[in-house]
């Protein structure tokens, strides 16, 4: 049979990337992410449905600490193979950081079909513009933005550090201070060549600009590459090899295995735990760098 991608067929690669089929009985996880944010917008609140561009898909919620006063500022990107999920189903990734002192932001972006890849990418980056442009406004810190990503959003978080933010108003070169992209796909040729494209709709000259196992980062910063030690092989292939390239091309990466844990439960406890080591880094990265 004709192999279309490295070494698998168009049947084989289907099966690589299906996520929830290799995991099983996903909705256990979807209805754990959904109580834990009901939890922490109903005993913590927050500002919710902010528009940061101009389309009704281009909104953010922003939870905050007790104390606000110049608060570091933390912006996470949600998973969901840019076709599915919402901000409000990940708020409760803001709990143990808001609890720490820090401002949490979570945005939403157009999904597929409805928009493009390249559509989405920059409203991620405008996204990111509106938060230090506000950064006062909240409270926080407008010199102490970082920023992590799941699944989709990993790879949000590795276009964001590409970013030539000349042509984003007043948002300095250096307004990421450190990223964590978590389970994320950074060449996209299997997704344009699965079934994944039948949503995503990728051409060929998309998948190469969206494929960031091709580039690198503008800016040195601390950023870690993660993924679960019971993801799909290729999803753990993909992470190890853009580290690797990132790596090859002398920008200083670190790369993280969370062992015994898959593409869903990687962003519960072994983020959210600050004695664990994902979950140590998140703690590290979002406090302590300026």
């Amino acid at each position: 049979m004709t192999k279309v991608y490295r070494n698998f067929t168009r049947e084989e690669l289907d099966r690589e990337y299906n996520i929830a089929a290799y995991v099983g009985n996903t909705q256990r996880y979807f209805a754990d992410y959904n109580s834990r944010s009901e939890s922490v917008r109903r005993e913590i609140g927050g500002s919710l449905d902010n528009p940061y561009g101009s389309s009704t898909a281009e909104t953010l919620d922003i939870f905050f600490p007790d104390r606000r006063a110049n608060c570091p500022i933390h912006v996470f990107f949600h998973g969901g193979g840019y076709r599915s999920q919402d901000k409000g189903n990940f708020s409760y990734v803001a709990g143990p950081l808001i609890a720490a002192g820090a401002i949490v932001v979570i945005p939403n972006y157009g999904l597929c079909p409805a928009y493009r890849m390249n559509e989405i990418v920059h409203q991620v980056r405008c996204s990111i513009a509106w938060v230090h442009a506000n950064a006062r406004i909240m409270g926080g810190d407008p010199n102490a933005i970082t920023i992590s990503g799941h699944s989709a959003g990993a790879h949000a978080v590795a276009r964001l550090l590409e970013t030539d933010w000349s042509s984003h108003g007043r948002t300095p070169d250096d307004v990421i201070k450190a990223a964590i992209a978590i389970s994320g796909m950074y060449d996209q040729e299997p997704r344009r060549l699965s079934y994944l494209n039948e949503f995503v709709r990728l051409d060929e000259e998309e998948s190469l600009r969206n494929s960031c196992i091709y580039r690198t980062p503008r800016r040195r910063v601390p950023f870690l590459i993660a993924v679960g030690g019971l993801e799909n092989p290729e999803y753990i292939r993909q992470s190890c090899e853009y580290a690797a390239a990132l790596r090859g091309r002398s920008y200083d990466v670190e790369y993280m295995v969370v062992p015994d844990h898959n593409h869903y439960d990687i962003v519960l406890d072994p983020l959210l735990d600050f004695s664990r080591p994902l979950g140590a880094k998140l703690r590290s990265f979002a406090l302590e760098h300026k």
